[in-house]
């Protein structure tokens, strides 16, 4: 992988040359035992490694000033057991229960540079759910068709971060067979990954250019970037409401509200950094004129040392502002939004059939940086999901032949990073695929993806090292052909 550091210069000029090796493996048995006609005892297990090896190569002024080398040796272990049956039987049918413990242990082992780390988080579980008819089909019950309750308690003592408790409900009722409506609500929980904990840092320094306006020519910028041993827990409280109609035999429409809160979510907190020394949002991120001890300090500190951006040798006396985007728990994030869909199934004798698809997300999100910060809009801004999606598509499939077409909209959104915010082109992208079934297992697929090789629109980068578009919504793949051959034993 190459990053150049500038725009006219090639990467052994000023820039980063990567090279990284992947090796996995995973194992996963799983026994099932049916103890009775009603209970089940299944007991699954993995083990897993994962092995990274990477070099990155520094240059800068046309010759190499260091190497940066990360290896990764980290392996997972997990044993589980479920169980799941009826504990006894009401008017409306039986109430049966799920539940089950565990123990699951991560082990990340890093040598970054001349750092070695090893952390071990061990977690214990436990879960149950419980679910209960409230009325059924057989009872005959005027507007109460079916209607039923679940609920999941789950407790989790994990080594880095102590024990919690997580609560799920949720509510069906269905006055007719035609028409299905649904609530829920649960809160969960969720830790950083090692990775996102432990995998070190970059310490880049770049020319402030597109950072931002104002700065003596020749002025420079300090910019950290990466992983944070300060991360905490995330959490999240979560509304569903849905319905369901089934107007005909062959079609149903459906719809749903959704809405979201994050606590503490990590993320990092910049998607882009263009405009950044500017944007007041974002102050308590950058620390103006700071000291050449500061620097060093982060400089040190970080994985393979200095990153020299500037094709000119580092002065501390040139550098006005540091930027930590390094992750961290962001304060608050909140999503909301409707999901419609509609699907209208038809069957013309054979086994030919036919089915057409719609549906489409609008959502809306904004977020909380830190504590006492403003509320910013996310959904609809560049590098975020965009209000509107939506996806049309037809199936036509026999015993040994389907044929799909699907067409997927991506609604544009605007940059929003500097004073003039320009608005970025929706993307439409249609997609073919042709299965065949040649009997005994055997099956071969035809994918051409974005026939059209529609692509992003190019937008303003801070430096040469980001990537031109908004990666988050659009893919740089272009048109994409491919042929799979399967066979089941």
């Amino acid at each position: 992988l190459a990053s150049a550091f500038t725009f006219d210069q090639p990467v052994t000029e000023s820039g980063l040359l990567t090279r990284t090796e992947f090796e996995t493996f995973g194992i996963a048995p799983k026994v099932t035992v049916d103890l009775s006609e009603d209970w089940t005892l299944e007991i699954l297990g993995f083990y897993g490694t994962d092995k990274t090896d990477g070099v990155a190569r520094i240059f800068a002024g046309g010759a190499q000033t260091g190497t940066g080398v990360r290896v990764y040796d980290n392996r997972n272990f997990s044993i589980e057991a479920g169980l799941q049956g009826a504990l006894f039987a009401l008017p409306a049918g039986s109430v049966r229960i799920a539940a089950g413990a565990g123990y699951r242990s991560s082990v990340f082992d890093a040598r970054l540079d001349a750092r070695t780390i090893e952390r071990v988080r061990k977690n214990y579980f436990a879960y149950g759910e419980l679910f209960v008819p409230v009325t059924s089909p057989e009872q005959g019950i005027a507007l109460a068709h079916r209607t039923s309750l679940t609920g999941a308690l789950r407790y989790e003592d994990n080594s880095d971060s102590g024990d919690v408790v997580t609560l799920k409900l949720g509510f069906i009722y269905e006055p007719i067979a035609e028409l299905t409506f649904g609530i829920s609500w649960g809160k969960s929980f969720k830790l950083p990954t090692l990775i996102q904990q432990y995998s070190g840092y970059a310490a880049v320094l770049a020319p402030v250019g597109g950072f931002g306006q104002g700065f003596p020519p020749g002025s420079t910028l300090a910019v950290a970037l990466g992983a944070s041993e300060m991360l905490g827990p995330e959490r999240s409280e979560n509304w569903t409401f849905s319905a369901t109609a089934r107007p005909a035999a062959n079609l149903e429409l459906s719809a749903s509200y959704f809405h979201i809160d994050y606590t503490d979510r990590v993320a990092p907190p910049l998607v882009s950094s263009a405009g950044v020394l500017n944007n007041p949002v974002f102050a308590d991120l950058v620390t103006f004129n700071p000291s050449a001890a500061v620097l060093d300090a982060l400089f040190s500190g970080a994985n393979g040392g200095l990153q020299n951006a500037t094709g000119a040798p580092y002065d501390p006396s040139r550098v006005v502002a540091l930027l930590d985007a390094r992750s961290r728990n962001i304060a608050q994030q909140t999503y909301s939004g409707v999901d419609v869909s509609a699907r209208y199934d038809l069957s013309f004798g054979d086994d030919r059939r036919l089915s057409l698809s719609l549906g489409g997300t609008w959502m809306d999100s904004t977020q909380r940086l830190l504590p006492g910060l403003p509320v910013t809009e996310l959904a609809g801004t560049i590098f975020f999901p965009p209000h509107l999606r939506a996806r049309a598509g037809a199936t036509f499939a026999t015993k040994r032949i389907s044929l799909s077409s699907f067409v997927n909209y991506t609604g544009g959104v605007t940059d929003n990073r500097r004073p003039t915010q320009p608005q970025l082109s929706s993307f439409t992208a249609l997609d073919l695929t042709a299965r065949l079934s040649l009997g005994h297992g055997t099956e071969i697929a035809f994918n051409a993806l974005n026939i059209f090789n529609e692509k992003p629109e190019p937008i303003f980068t801070a430096a040469a090292f980001d990537t031109p578009f908004d990666t988050t919504n659009y893919s740089a793949v272009g048109r994409f052909l491919g042929l799979t051959i399967r066979h089941d034993w």
